[in-house]
Order: C-alpha cells, then structure tokens, then sequence
C-alpha cells in the first residue's frame, strides 16, 4: 500500500519536457481500436499471457520506439495489478473513492471532509488491505500530513489492531532521510464524545512521484539513477534492519521521491525481527512479484533481512530491464516462478547492462537467503565499490551451482546425463588396464635406455653452456608471451563490450588489469614490470598522473632489482617523472631525470632527445621566456635533423615552443607555431590522432585570447565533427572538444546551445573516465555556472540533484569538488531544496578544512551560498 500522496493512480503534474497533452480529444463507447495501436498492442500482448513471448512480441513491433513500447508494458503491469484484486482477502484493496469515512468526525470548514484526532482530513489519497491513506492538515504546525488509518471494519479485530499497532511502531522506530518518517502514532479507541476512532499514525506527505510511476513513464532508468536509488534504498533499509524491522515488500510502489531523493515508504507489512508473528501460517505476505522465494513458500515468519535484500535485487532488476524478475498472468503462477525459476539474466534483456551490475542483481535474487548479501549495508558497499570503479565482493555463480540447479529442474535429462556418465567411466577403467601392460613394456625399454644415456653425457654436458647462454633469452621472451598472452586474453576478454556493456570506462579496464596483475605476477618481476608500465603509460596519456606513478613506481623498483639500465628502465622512469611533474613535484622529477644522465646509460638518439626536453620543462624556473625559447629551439633543431621534421617528438617540441609564448601573452606568436604543428600533425599523423586534435585546440584556445571567437568555433566544430565520427560521442577526447566548444558559444551569447553541450560532454565524460574523475566535476561546475548566470534555477537544480546525491559518497579533498558543491548549493538555495543546500555546504566545507590553505575563491563562495542560505530561510 502507498502512502502519503503517491498513489500510483493520483496524475502527477506534467515534466517539463513531457509531450503537450493539454488537448485531448473524445474517446466513443465502442470505437474499433487498430491493431497497430497502442490499446491494440495491449490487448494482442495480453492473448499472449506468457511474460517471455510478450516481451519479444513487443520487441518486434515497436522496434526503437522505446516509448511506445513502455506505455504497452505499463498497461500490462497495470492489468496484472487489475487482476490481482479476486486473488486478495476480502479485506483486500478497493478504490480510494469507496473508501467509508464514516469514522471522521465532522467539520464545519469548507474542503475539510472531517477530522481524526486534531487532524483535519482533506482527501483520500490511497487505501489498501488494512488501511486507509488521507492527506491532512496539522493545524497545530500548519503543515501537510497523510495519515493512515486501520479500517473500521479491521479496528473491532484484535490481531489486526495488533498488526496494524505493530506496524506502526516498528516504522516509528526508523529515523533515516531514505526512509519515510512517522510523527505520531494514536491508539485512542475512542473520541471525547465517545464515539469509535480506529488506530491511526501520522507521517510525513510525501508529493513527489513514486519510483513505479517514473518506470511506467520511461521504462528504463539512467545508470547513475538505478545506482543512486539502490544504494540510497539499501542505506534506509540498513537503518530498518538496526532496528530489527524487516520491511517485506519492497517493491518500486514503495519508493517515492521527495525532490530527487529517494524514500522507503510503507512497512505495512512489515514486522519486528524477533517478535511473534501474527498472520496465518502459510499466508504469503509481500507483493508477488517482488517476493523472497521463502516468503513465496508462505514462510513469511522466516523472513531476514535478507528477504528485503531479494525484493530490492526485483526493484534493481526492474530498473535496469523495465520488467520485474518474474511476471505471469496471475499471481499465483507468478509466486510459482519465484520460487521454482531463475531469473532471466538482464543482460540478456538489455545488453547495455554492465557485467559487474548484473552480478549484483543476481546475487541479490539467490534462491537460498545464505547465498545473498548478508545485510542490506554489505549489499550498498558493494555498489559503492562499483560506481567508483573498484573490484566488487559478489561473484558470478559458478558451473557447479548452475548445474546443480538445472539437475533439480531436469530430473531426467540429468538421469540421462548420469548414465552417460557410467558408460564414459567404465570406457576409461579398462582403458587403464590396457595401459598398465603398456607400461609394463615400457619399463623394460627404459633399462635399456640408461646404458645410451650414459654414452651420451658427454655430449650433453658440452651443450650446457650453450643452453645457458640461452636461457636468459628464453626467460625474456616467455616472460614477453606472457605480457602478450595478459593483454590479448586476459584483459581484452574482461573488457569487450559483450561482457561488461557499454557503459565500460577505461579506468574500469585498468582497475581489472590492475587486479588481474596482482593476481597472476606474484614474485614474477619479468611480467609484472612491462605490464605496469603498459598500465602507467596508458593512464598519463588519458590524464591520470596520480593512479598511473602508483604503477610506475612499481615498475622502476622492479626494473632497478633485475634489469637496471635496459632501453624499458629508462622508458619507465622517464614516464614516472613526467607524472610526478603534472602532479606539482618537479623536485623529484629532476632528480629522477638527473639520474638518467649517469654514465651507465646508453639512451637511444630518441631517448637522448626526451631527456634534454624533460630537463628543460622540469627545470625552466629561473629562466626568462626568450632563454627558454632559444633552448626550445635548438632542441627543435636537433629534432628536425636526427628525427625529421613531422616525428611526434619533433612536433611535440615545437608545440613547446608555442606554449611558452602564450604563457608570456604572446598570443600572435604562439599562434603562427601552433598552426604549423596543426599543419605538419595533420599531414604526418593524419585527421584522427590525438596530437592533431590537441594542436587543433591550441590553436582555438589561442583565438579566443585573442577575441576571435568565430574561428575558434569553427576549428572546434571541425574537431568535433571529426571526434564524432572516428570515436563515438563516449571518447574522453570527444568529451574534451564537446566541451570547449560550450565554452565558446557560451561567451558568444548562445546560451542554451552551451548548457545542452555540456549536458552531453557530463555524459561522456563520466562514461569514457568515469563519474567522479576530475574533468567530469569540472563540467558538472560549469554547467552549474551556467544556470546560475541564465537563473534557471529549476532546471539546474533537477539536472544536478541527481548527480550530486550520486557522488557525495565519493568526495575528496580537491578544488573541483569543492567548486561542484559551492554551485549546487547556490542552485538549491534559490531552487527552494535548503535541506540539500545545507547538505552541500557542511561536505563543502569539510572538504575545504581537509585541503589546508590557498583556496581563498572556494572559501568565498562557500560563505556566499552560506549567507544566501540564511537570508532565504530568514525570508
């Protein structure tokens, strides 16, 4: 049953972006419906009956139109619900409209349908087995309340007093911002005037929508949404379980949002963990398609906390696949699947549903309460540990649990397997015997074997040096087979897209090549070093210092041990200081790049030439901006002789060149070099490699400085187009053009062309890098920027709830997450939600006393939303 104003039924004011449904035209008595149609797709679905082939047929005819095939799935889950109504007790649901309300008392205000205790009724707005649902006014705080009354025929019957009483304190006892709160519970059986009032409690009202209706409208959900949802769920349902309350249906009815956070409503059927219980025995309690398999079986008395891990598994698995885990046509053949069925894997309905995800839901749908999470707490660790891309504690089940659970469901196809079986071992027993008289002969040849072996020692012994000699290489190269073999195998096979969908970012390739390497290398140093280099050099170039000189430092202790002045050592260290460089400690990365000047070495002409521009960069402090371009330029010199004018060092050098130029504000110079690198990258490297574009966007960034905004655009429209086309739309270089494109139109006044790019590049950023790296944050802040500045206060406060309650669990101590909450918090503040202001402001300024001095501008802006924050509130 749904409580305060969220009944399924009750309309929901239009989204903004929802279609125009102001004119509606008149429906006839006796139309005919066509059969393309959405009505005639219901009803051809419904002859179907079978959940499966209505889900293929659907398939089939609606094709892409996601939406119109959601709104004939919404249909058939509302006919399922329809039908369920003969199959309830006769105390069962029945319209919010014939709900008796003789039991209020009455009032004399206008709109006001009665009163129960102080409290003075204003509508139905939900009615279930037990109970009734009202909103109401609490005259004495002047506020909105629902209350949820036993009903009168149920009141007089002491075990559903009971129940109902027992409900109410059990719920009474929560106090969690997921979990919808009780004010006060009233158990008075009658009024001053004598006259018979039934239990009732009072809890918060609820306006938004529930998590049901927001599926029925857009069948399937965002992935950063599911995971906000169901860690949030699980953390209301965590502080449930403290209490010793079991909730017992979870279901998407019973999530209902305030704003865009997430609450767990209705423990109606809920019950104390050791208390006694008081339904019948064998009565399933729940909500069939979301049901625990043990509370399917009617042992509902039974049911742990890991039942409701199972019923917010069904809510996942709904949200990920816009269908429930198990639907039949009534509720009995649906309790049926539950507890005799496995549940279809959602990949398999929606192949965009990453590999890790799915592992999870599964787990959580386990027939055997041992095999699923423990606790709803471990359950929402480990989607934590998937959103921020680290190794997940669930497992996929192994062959011999499957199999096992296909022997129960095929008892003679499995007999027919075990006959099989006998037949291939007996096969093999006198196989054996043949065998054993083989090796009988065997021995006797082996006696004459040892007289030639003794002849032939000798000889053997002379070989040994030269099989020495060898064995050094024959150790280098299994060790390169085995660097090969990790790559071609072992990680490309745990990343392809069939496996972990498409929503696979690279920093979620490298955390499982991290993993796999600590698993397959332990005391194999030869492996291990050329794989963390690989991993290190990869994560510089998609711009990860800090995680990539985690592995190379690795593997410069690893090179140093057994291989210290090889061509690779070298490579590695020089890597690892760039890195250390990016990060601030050009102190460390001199030295590191002093120590490969040492007579020891024997660097390569392209070595040579890397380590004189490293020493340069590293140690350019003291030195003006002509000396530096002077020394720039003789090593370009260098370049152009030994290696050629269009070689990516060359190119690089001379993109240098440039650059400290336009650190000195020599804007017209910088740009005149920065076209040739343009020029000579696009000829040598052709259109679609990363030095092209990246001498592309210096050049635009560089007409910007110098008011040219027209040509910056274009340069970045061309990159764009380009990006696009070679690399999809979830590249992180794609992102990164997306978004300087937002910034140029942004100051060229085209302001809602900026905030839909950014919208984009949010997306593609957080699914090439993931959700909380820093240039996703870094969008996330301009974009908030932007809606501060237009005062599209609404729009930006619905775009950034999500990601904000998304992240806030991940939050360190850095400049962009502290910008991000600073400009939520502004948004919030004159979008009305000051509890999520005051929320972004305390992590705010936790964060800020964590990161020490020098950050003036974010203590400025925090102080501001602050005082924005009093003045609204005061107002």
């Amino acid at each position: 049953m749904t409580t305060a104003a969220n009944n399924p039924d009750k309309p929901e004011p239009p989204d903004s972006d929802a279609p125009d449904v102001t004119e509606l035209t008149s429906v006839q008595h006796h139309h005919s419906v066509s059969p393309n149609s959405i009505e005639g797709l219901f009803l051809q679905a419904l002859k179907i009956g079978d959940t499966v082939k209505q889900d293929a047929f659907l398939q089939a005819e609606c094709g892409d139109d996601v939406e119109r095939r959601h709104r004939v799935m919404a249909l058939l889950r509302a006919y399922d619900d329809a039908g369920s109504f003969l199959e309830t007790p006769a105390g069962g649901p029945r319209p919010a409209d014939e709900v008796s309300l003789s039991f209020l008392k009455p009032s004399p205000k206008d709109g006001v349908k009665g009163t129960i205790g102080p409290y003075e009724v204003l509508e139905v707005i939900g009615r279930g087995g037990m109970g009734v649902v009202l909103r109401a006014v609490d005259p004495k705080l002047n506020r909105i309340v629902a209350v949820k009354a036993l009903l009168p025929e149920l009141a007089a019957n002491p075990n559903s007093r009971r129940r109902f009483l027992r409900e109410a304190q059990a719920a009474a006892a929560i106090s969690h911002p997921h979990v919808v709160t009780i004010h006060a519970v009233d158990d008075s059986h009658e009024d001053a005037q004598g006259k018979p009032v039934p239990p009732y409690l009072v809890m918060e009202f609820v306006a938004g929508q529930s998590l049901q209706q927001k599926l029925d409208r857009v069948g399937t959900l965002r992935l950063t949404e599911i995971l906000r949802i169901g860690r949030q769920i699980a953390e209301g349902l965590a502080a449930a379980h403290k209490q010793g309350v079991i909730h017992r249906d979870i279901k998407p009815a019973n999530v209902l949002f305030s704003g865009a956070t997430p609450r767990l409503a209705d423990f109606g059927v809920a019950r104390q963990i050791d208390a006694e219980g008081v339904t019948q025995t064998g009565e399933a309690i729940g909500t069939p398609g979301y049901m625990s398999p043990e509370q399917g079986r009617g042992a509902s008395g039974q049911a742990g906390p890991s039942a409701d891990v199972y019923g917010l598994g069904a809510l996942l698995y709904e949200s990920l696949t816009g269908v429930p885990p198990f639907r039949a046509p009534t509720a009995v053949e649906t309790l049926r699947m539950v507890v005799e069925q496995d549940p279809v894997p959602p990949r398999r309905l929606q192949p965009s549903v990453p590999r890790d995800l799915e592992v999870i839901c599964l787990k959580c749908l386990e027939k055997q309460p041992e095999r699923r999470y423990p606790t709803a707490k471990e359950l929402h660790d480990d989607l934590q540990r998937f959103l921020t891309g680290r190794p997940i504690i669930a497992r996929p089940g192994s062959m011999l649990r499957k199999f096992s659970r296909w022997v129960g469901r095929n008892r003679t196809a499995a007999g027919l397997l075990v006959t099989l079986v006998i037949s291939v071992v007996s096969f093999l027993v006198v196989w054996g015997n043949m065998t054993w008289q083989l090796n009988q002969t065997n021995e006797q040849l082996t006696e004459q074997a040892v007289a030639l072996q003794k002849t032939t020692q000798q000889a053997i012994e002379n070989e040994q040096e030269a099989e020495r000699n060898l064995e050094a290489q024959t150790a280098a190269n299994a060790a390169l087979q085995e660097v090969l073999n990790f790559f071609t195998s072992d990680l490309f096979d745990a990343a392809t897209t069939e496996q972990q969908g498409v929503n696979l970012t690279v920093l979620e390739v490298l955390e499982q090549a991290d993993a796999k390497i600590r698993q397959k290398t332990p005391d194999r140093p030869r492996v291990e070093a050329p794989l963390r280099l690989a991993i290190g050099n990869t994560l510089e170039l998609i711009g990860q210092p800090q995680k990539a000189v985690v592995h190379l430092e690795r593997a410069d202790e690893l090179y140093r041990d057994f291989d210290p002045f090889s061509a690779t050592a070298f490579d590695c260290r020089q890597v690892l200081a760039r890195c250390l460089a990016t990060m601030g400690n050009r102190q460390r990365a001199l030295h590191l790049t002093r120590e490969l000047t040492s007579s020891e070495w024997t660097p390569s002409n392209l070595q040579q030439i890397r380590l004189r521009h490293d020493l340069l960069r590293f140690d350019s402090s003291e030195r003006s901006t002509e000396e530096n371009v002077r020394l720039l330029t003789e090593l370009h010199t260098d370049c152009v002789q030994t290696l050629g004018r269009r070689d990516v060092v060359t190119l690089s050098i001379l993109s240098a060149i440039a650059t400290e130029w336009f650190r000195a504000q020599q804007f017209e110079k910088a740009l005149e070099i920065f076209k040739t690198e343009l020029a000579e990258s696009e000829k040598e490297l052709g259109p679609d490699h990363v030095d092209t574009y990246n001498a592309g966007n210096n050049v635009a960034v560089t007409l910007i400085r110098l008011g040219r905004l027209d040509e910056a655009e274009a340069i970045h429209r061309e990159n764009l187009r380009r990006q696009m086309m070679f690399r999809g739309p979830r590249d992180a270089g794609t992102a990164g053009t997306m978004h300087n494109l937002a910034m140029v139109v942004w100051r060229q006044g085209k302001r809602r062309e900026a905030v839909d790019l950014l919208k984009e590049v949010v997306q593609g950023r957080a699914a090439a890098l993931g959700p909380v790296e820093r240039r996703t944050l870094e969008s996330l802040y301009q974009i908030g920027r932007m809606f501060v500045e237009m005062q599209e206060f609404e729009e930006g406060y619905a775009f950034l709830a999500e990601q904000f309650w998304s992240y806030q669990e991940a939050a360190r101590g850095t400049r962009e997450w502290v910008d991000m909450f600073n400009v939520f918090a502004s948004i919030a503040v004159s979008a009305g939600a000051y509890d999520d202001a005051q929320s972004s402001i305390q992590i705010a300024g936790k964060l800020l006393d964590s990161m020490g001095e020098g950050y003036g501008s974010q203590h400025n802006a925090l102080k501001a939303a602050e005082a924005s924050l009093l003045r609204a509130r005061a107002e």
